[in-house]
């Protein structure tokens, strides 16, 4: 009936298909409980009679078609059945009743039916493996586990193999062992086993761990081919859930294939890998399931358990664990390594603290809990992508990295190979594919036409780069404070930086203090556009960069780049600047004259608070062309504004003055006001 519904979408077919499994799961559990009516307590009696409810309600429904369109089932009437649809609202019907069966598993677990139905069920996993199962907290993964569930028991016959994939520590095999210990699922399904495949998988191993979650015995010294000709006979005629645990290798797969029967009765492969690729090709009709980051709520919520069980966190702790919980970004592993640190004292407020400035710092240090986990995905890279990946530890946490810049750095760098006719960027792109199928890097923005735009990595992968880097001096790392006051703090920052003699852009980030013989610093000569943030360099340096830099174009000084209160230039100045911005400082005064700014072409002030004015000198550069002032002090405007004034009464009117403030965004805002009444 369903199938000749035309117009009905595929959502809503899935949606249908769904919930006739899950009324066909429900009316076993009566046939089973009808058979045991004296071992059942009351509220399992309670429950047959609600589960015949849900079954009358659903005859009740498709009789209701049937009266509403009589003789027309075996045509297709998809017009009709929409119509009826909607208007008696069926679909709402078997919502509300889907709700009901899903608090139906929900009882079943709690009162644990699934005894009931031991004899009955031939599930194969092992007492050692439900006892860990039992034991482990899961938070977060109820919607990812419906979704996968619909898979598993979905209408679909043939044997289908279905993957769950993620990042290390993103809780695959938690997921996969929740589905595995489902009570549907173990009753649905007649034979379940778990293989573990690991990074080196032996075929015989795979084998033999299957074979032993289904109590089969001797099989002592069998070949291959015995072991898995056992294997397809026990399978064969039933339906069976196989789950392959931490996939490395395609060829893993294809050793044991062979010996999974399609008897098109609804038997399944579960597996979980890191790499997306592998998953697509061994299952390409079924695409590979992702696993998603926790919400905060499901990650303070697994903090909490995992640190004080069933008690809720002491209110002074929850600000600090909160913090905590915010810095492991949605990773259950890594809030799972940090709940571990901090149930060793869980109610000691100096050690919450201690832990909170140092969250990343611990985890990588935890060996045997996360940066092992993490190793093993940089050890199984290829060759070639190595370089790549630990390259994406220089830029900043948190940061939108544009992959048009990573690819152009990669290349600079010879990290990118000449392959056929292909260019490097396109090559390039293939090398970021693969590390992004690979888990370790993650898609920030997509283009119009699907291309990635933007990626960005887990702090906790980059801390796994840095460790990495220092173990093979890949790059030279500048980023302990503590380091910034020795007397070769300069020589550590910038090791032979004169030697990039084809460098022209130059972007210098900091979050300490500069190193105090600034002027011994040797640039590169050939530096046309330099950029310095957070870098705390004192004006007087500043005046002599251009000195330094006798080919610099354009300066940009933002965020406390340069500490002081007064900037005077001097002689020599800035020859060839054509464009200066200052942003985010915190000087007063600005002391200059044009001859230090011949070439100026375009300046930029932003976010300036301090700053009293702009010199009336700069109107003398003949070159100036545009100047922009972003909320900035009032008394900066009104000086713009008379630099230009000054040029126009000389009759040079090509000096543009863009002013943005407060006053003009709150007139946009009372006039929106004003239209709405």
């Amino acid at each position: 009936m369903i199938s000749k519904a035309c117009n009905l979408t595929a959502d809503q077919i899935d949606h249908i298909d769904f919930f006739y499994n899950q009324l066909t799961f429900l009316a076993t559990i009566l046939k089973d409980l009808e058979e045991k009516q004296q071992q059942l307590n009351h509220e399992a009696k309670n429950l047959t009679m609600q589960i015949y409810s849900v079954i009358s309600k659903t005859r009740q429904l498709i009789r209701f078609f049937d009266v509403q369109v009589p003789g027309q089932r075996d045509i297709n009437n998809g017009d009709s059945f929409f119509d009826i649809l909607i208007g008696t609202n069926i679909m709402e019907e078997i919502k509300m009743i889907e709700e009901k069966v899903v608090q139906f598993y929900d009882r079943i677990n709690q009162i644990q039916l699934l005894q009931i139905f031991n004899d009955g069920v031939h599930s194969s996993m092992s007492m050692e493996n439900r006892t860990m199962v039992d034991e482990e907290i899961t938070v977060g993964f109820d919607d990812e586990a419906l979704t996968i569930k619909r898979l598993l028991v979905g209408a679909r016959k043939q044997l289908q193999m279905i993957s769950i994939v993620g990042m290390p520590g993103l809780g695959k095999t938690t997921l996969a062992r929740k589905l595995y210990n489902d009570p549907y699922i173990t009753h649905y399904f007649h034979i379940c086993a778990w293989t573990y495949a690991s990074q080196l998988p032996r075929k015989t191993d795979m084998l033999l761990d299957i074979l032993r979650s289904l109590y089969v015995n001797e099989m002592e010294n069998m070949t291959n081919e015995k072991l898995g000709d056992k294997l397809y006979k026990k399978l064969k005629g039933k339906r069976y859930l196989i789950v392959i645990d931490d996939i490395w290798d395609i060829g893993a797969w294809v050793d044991l294939k062979m010996y999974f029967p399609n008897d098109n009765n609804g038997s399944r492969v579960l597996f979980t890998s890191r790499l997306k690729e592998l998953a697509m090709h061994a299952s390409p009709d079924c695409h590979p399931h992702c696993l998603r980051f926790l919400t905060e709520e499901e990650s303070w919520e697994l903090l909490q358990r995992k640190v004080f069980q069933n008690e809720s966190c002491p209110p002074e702790l929850i600000e600090i664990g909160k913090q905590i919980m915010k810095k492991c970004e949605g990773l259950p592993l890594a809030i799972v390594v940090m709940a571990g640190l901090l149930a060793k004292d869980n109610k000691a407020q100096v050690w919450w603290k201690q832990v909170a400035q140092s969250v990343s710092s611990y985890i990588v240090s935890d060996p045997n809990q996360y940066l092992d986990t993490l190793a093993l995905s940089y050890n199984h890279l290829p060759r070639h992508l190595k370089p790549c990946f630990l390259y994406l530890g220089a830029f900043p946490v948190d940061q939108q990295i544009s992959v048009q810049k990573l690819i152009c750095l990669w290349i600079a760098e010879g990290f990118i190979q000449k392959i056929g006719q292909r260019s490097l960027e396109e090559v390039a792109e293939d090398y970021l594919m693969g590390l992004i199928q690979r888990s370790l890097v993650i898609v920030a923005q997509k283009r119009f036409d699907g291309r990635i735009k933007a990626c960005r990595m887990h702090d906790l992968l980059r801390d796994l780069c840095f460790k990495k880097v220092r173990e093979i001096n890949f790059l030279q790392c500048a980023h302990n404070y503590e380091d910034t006051s020795s007397s070769n703090s300069g020589n550590i920052m910038f090791p032979n930086l004169e030697c990039l003699r084809h460098l022209e852009a130059l972007k210098i980030q900091n979050k300490f203090s500069f190193p105090s013989n600034f002027r011994e610093v040797k640039f590169p000569t050939n530096v046309k556009r330099l950029t310095l943030i957070y870098t705390h360099i004192e004006w007087e340096d500043i005046s002599i960069l251009g000195m330094m830099l006798p080919n610099l174009e354009l300066l940009k000084l933002e965020g406390d780049a340069a500490w002081g209160q007064q900037w005077a230039t001097t002689d020599g100045g800035f020859p060839r600047l054509k464009f200066l911005k200052l942003k985010f400082l915190n000087v007063k005064q600005w002391i200059t004259c044009s001859s230090h700014f011949p070439s100026l072409q375009h300046i930029s002030l932003e976010v300036c608070p301090n700053l009293k004015e702009i010199p009336s000198s700069l109107g003398d550069i003949l070159t100036l062309q545009l100047i922009e002032v972003t909320y900035c002090h009032f008394s900066v405007e009104e000086s713009v504004r008379k630099i230009k004034e000054d040029r126009e009464s000389i009759g040079n009117n090509w000096l543009k003055v863009l002013i943005r403030n407060l006053s003009g965004k709150l007139r946009k805002i009372k006039r929106a006001l004003e239209i709405i009444g």
